[in-house]
């Protein structure tokens, strides 16, 4: 979950708590005029040379920052961690873009990409105006149709909008039914779902084993966000058998329920039931509770950081 930027010739990665870059070259020659650039003749020999830590170059480190935000950011109600806005994100990535237009990897998308991506799906534009007069500017020196419409937001982006999640010091009941055989519970690991679908706290997925007629039924819930609506299944395992849930939208939840073989329940009962909430077709990459509990302390930490070192996207938040 290290924020990773690719550059013409190299792969940059901008470790959260760390105060240097981390440069792996895949083309040397493509790589040294940006290294030069933004670095200096002195690191960039230095880099050529083999070494891969370089000092932390403020442009490079928050597009690193921006395109992270966009996969990993832990939204929750349940920590209080409002999730960003997404078209801000998109605007941001624009405006970083545009100043290393050249240097980045042709696989990464263009400024303007990013511009169209979050002029679709803006809702508000309070405190970017300097963004949006930069990438006009940036536009213009194009001659792209895209400079109009960046000016005419800008004219509208004065203060600062406040964020509207709805943050609780609860969640949905966690209660296990009544008549629950047996019951359980498991956290979401990040790098099976997509972002801004389930909340990112720890423990958040219920399962529990109930009577259905003649049998028994394994029900499982986990905590979403509001409007979650992305395919999930639950993902329930013994040492012989493995069933396949689907979860469905609820208020703040997701939920889904199927009927067990007598030797899956008989498994359950003796304790021996895995269950992952993953979408469908979703890489094996994992993310341990030790990198989830880094990643939201340092999110959380970001409330106290000053504006200006904050992305656009937070700022929106009002901490």
């Amino acid at each position: 979950m290290t924020p990773v930027l690719m550059m013409d010739g190299a792969l940059v990665e901008a470790p959260l708590e760390q105060d240097t870059l981390r440069v792996t070259l895949t083309d040397p020659a493509a790589a040294e005029p940006w290294l030069t650039r933004l670095l200096g003749s002195d690191v960039a020999v230095n880099v050529l040379a083999g070494s891969t830590a370089v000092p932390r170059h403020p442009l490079l480190a928050r597009l690193a920052l921006v395109l992270w935000a966009r996969r990993w950011w832990p939204a929750s109600r349940l920590l209080r961690i409002p999730p960003l806005p997404g078209h801000l994100l998109a605007l941001e990535a624009a405006h970083l873009s545009a100043a290393l237009d050249g240097h980045l990897d042709p696989f990464e998308a263009t400024p303007q990409e990013w511009f169209d991506l979050a002029a679709a799906g803006a809702l508000d534009w309070s405190g970017t105006r300097p963004a949006l007069e930069a990438l006009a500017t940036f536009f213009a020196e194009q001659d792209d149709e895209r400079a109009a419409t960046a000016e005419r937001l800008a004219a509208h982006a004065t203060g600062v909008a406040p964020g509207d999640f709805a943050l609780a010091a609860g969640g949905p009941s966690a209660a296990v039914p009544a008549a629950a055989l047996a019951s359980g519970s498991a956290s979401v690991d990040w790098a099976l779902v997509p972002p801004g679908v389930l909340d990112a706290a720890e423990n958040t997925v219920r399962w529990s084993l109930i009577p259905a007629g003649s049998g028994a039924a394994l029900r499982v819930e986990v905590t979403a966000l509001p409007g979650a609506d992305a395919p999930v299944q639950a993902i329930a395992t013994t040492a012989e058998h493995r069933l396949v849930i689907d979860l469905v939208p609820e208020p703040l939840t997701m939920v889904g329920e199927a009927p067990v073989p007598d030797g899956v329940a008989a498994a359950i009962l003796d304790g021996r039931l895995d269950v992952v909430v993953t979408s469908p077709g979703a890489d094996s990459a994992v993310t341990t509770v030790a990198e989830r509990a880094a990643v939201l302390a340092w999110v959380q930490a970001r409330a106290d950081q000053p504006q200006e070192e904050l992305l656009l996207a937070e700022r929106s938040l009002g901490w």
